[in-house]
């Protein structure tokens, strides 16, 4: 970053970052200057959160503290000392919890400018998702992070906070306020999963870490590895008459899957479909398909254009997503809501559809292009007898069991989605 602040001797200007942590009832106080001059206060006891038989304590150490400093980068905000917390459950029930960052009536410097990293979750404080404020006259309040606690349970968390290299002169001796508070309340009963709507998020880590995909089921030269278990976040894109809900990866995986010539066009279907088999918790889920299969032929016994053709199923998959995404119930060739990032990033990814297309001679597969059209030209076998590398990544639907139990969770964003017990 450019540097933006002039240095001059001390005897001309100082600039000097305030931050004060003061305790609260219930509340841990948080405060960052970016002001003349500087003091620091931490905090001596331990906070307690207890509301009657339900008692959680919150205990930290290494306060945070940003004497002395400038806006600097994320790998230089990476660095920095967290402050560490304990959340304990000490009751004999569950609890959910939630942890907010709320920005104070009295800061002057926008929360855009703040950046926070909490364990591995960092943005800017304005990214994170806006919830009910505690204090009524305060600017916001962003939630950094929510759970649940099993009885005697504990959770501990890393928060650093920095000025964002963003900040400029115009940022100077300005204040931000803020308050970190713990908001935690008893489990009540699970909920039935038909109370989900289409579009709502859902929390689930598939139970397998690593997957070997056989060479036999792509035709690629050697055996391939993903890791289902990164996919942990999901929208909900049908609510079926039989109380089951389906629900697709928010993301694809991270690692892109090559299939290549005769075995991979025949096997395509079949061998995508297998794959998405991985993306199981074991104990929720009723069935598994990839993204874009409905009715086509799984494995064809041999590639030629009468036996293995071109198929149109795909398509009742892609209207579903995009619905679910908020776009029309019409998507015949692709629309921009069926983009999706890679997992672990923000980085739209190319992702494979279970779906084949013969002509001119050659044989391909489709996929869903990075800007969310589908590309109907993965070709796997030029010239009828040229086998041809392809790659895409993995995107699989899930089939809920009708009798899944929601524990906590809203719905309506990825920090506030469903989870199950």
């Amino acid at each position: 970053m450019e540097e933006k602040i002039e240095k001059v001797d001390n005897s001309k200007k100082k600039l000097i970052l305030i931050l004060t942590i003061c305790v609260m009832t219930l509340l841990l106080v948080v405060g960052i200057s970016y002001a003349l001059w500087q003091t620091t206060k931490v905090q001596e006891d331990t906070n307690i959160i207890a509301s009657g038989c339900f008692d959680v304590s919150l205990e930290g150490k290494n306060p945070i503290n940003l004497a002395n400093t400038f806006p600097i980068t994320d790998n230089e905000g990476k660095t920095t000392t967290p402050y560490t917390f304990t959340v304990k459950n000490k009751c004999s029930v569950a609890t959910n919890y939630d942890i907010s960052l709320e920005s104070l009536v009295n800061s002057t410097l926008d929360s855009s400018k703040i950046k926070v990293m909490i364990n591995d979750n960092m943005k800017l404080l304005n990214n994170f998702t806006e919830t009910e404020k505690y204090f009524e006259n305060s600017k916001d309040s962003r939630v950094l992070a929510t759970g649940t606690l099993k009885a005697e349970e504990t959770v501990t968390y890393n928060l650093r906070l920095w000025i964002d290299e963003s900040v400029t002169n115009e940022d100077q001796n300005k204040t931000f306020d803020s308050k970190i508070i713990v908001k935690a309340s008893v489990l009540g009963n699970p909920m039935p999963i038909n109370i989900v709507e289409i579009g709502d998020y859902i929390s689930m880590t598939p139970s397998s870490t690593s997957y070997t995909i056989s060479k036999d089921l792509t035709g690629y030269s050697s055996d391939q590895k993903i890791n289902p278990s990164e996919l942990n976040l999901w929208r909900v894109i049908s609510k079926n008459e039989d109380g089951t809900v389906e629900m697709v990866s928010d993301k694809v995986s991270s690692i892109s899957v090559f299939f290549k010539g005769k075995n991979g066009y025949m096997n395509l279907v079949g061998g995508l479909n297998t794959i998405a088999a991985q993306y199981t918790d074991g104990k929720h889920v009723q069935s598994t398909r990839h993204m874009g299969y409905s009715n086509q032929t799984e494995k064809c016994s041999s590639y030629t254009a009468s036996d293995c053709g071109t198929d149109t199923g795909y398509i009742t998959d892609l209207e579903l997503v995009n619905v679910a995404y908020g776009g029309s119930s019409s998507c015949p060739n692709g629309c921009s809501s069926l983009a999706a990032y890679k997992a672990g990033t923000t980085t739209a990814q190319y992702y494979w559809l279970p779906s084949r297309l013969y002509g001119n001679s050659t044989y391909y597969g489709r996929a869903i292009e990075a800007r969310g059209v589908v590309s109907h030209n993965v070709g796997l076998i030029i010239g009828e007898d040229i086998d041809n590398n392809s790659n895409g990544a993995v995107r699989p639907i899930l089939t809920l069991k009708a009798d899944a139990l929601i524990i906590r969770g809203d719905g309506a964003s990825p920090e506030t989605a469903y989870s199950f017990e």
